[in-house]
């Protein structure tokens, strides 16, 4: 990378160096450099499917990337809206360097909602539905129930 500050957040390419970085230092996955220690499992899974739908799922986050990436990273959430009406969740890592804990509490104290809960996963970052998939499964199972009840 580039030591001068000509980094730009609206370039996908300085944005891609930058989310290398974060996963070189544990920031997407809690003191992981990398993704396959969480997908390998899947492959041999049979609750997952098939070998031909993890390439599926590789090709949709790439996909994700490829076409959604920069609208995403235009958006300004914070002056998007003040209020919603539907439920309104965040599940956080402490950990996360791609999106700080402290700015997405933020953002959830910012929202107003009829129903909104922030989940923190400490000693996970960027994905604690891979890094905590128990604690994460149970909350979003405890979510569904309490929408089935209503």
């Amino acid at each position: 990378m580039r030591s001068d500050s000509s980094y730009d957040y609206r370039n996908k390419e300085h944005r891609m160096i930058v989310r290398k970085a974060v996963m070189k230092l544990g920031g997407a996955i809690y003191s992981e450099s990398s993704y396959l220690p969480y997908f390998i499992p899947y492959l041999y899974s049979a609750d997952f499917g098939t070998p031909s739908e993890m390439v599926q799922l590789i090709n949709g986050l790439m996909f994700s990337v490829k076409y959604l990436l920069d609208d995403m990273n235009e958006a300004d959430l914070f002056t998007a809206t003040d209020s919603l009406a539907i439920p309104f969740y965040i599940f956080q890592g402490t950990e996360d360097l791609q999106t700080p804990h402290s700015e997405a509490k933020r953002l959830f104290n910012s929202i107003h909602a009829p129903e909104k809960q922030f989940f923190s996963y400490v000693e996970a970052a960027h994905n604690p539905h891979f890094e905590k998939p128990e604690m994460f499964n149970r909350e979003l199972l405890s979510i569904m129930h309490k929408i089935q009840k209503e």
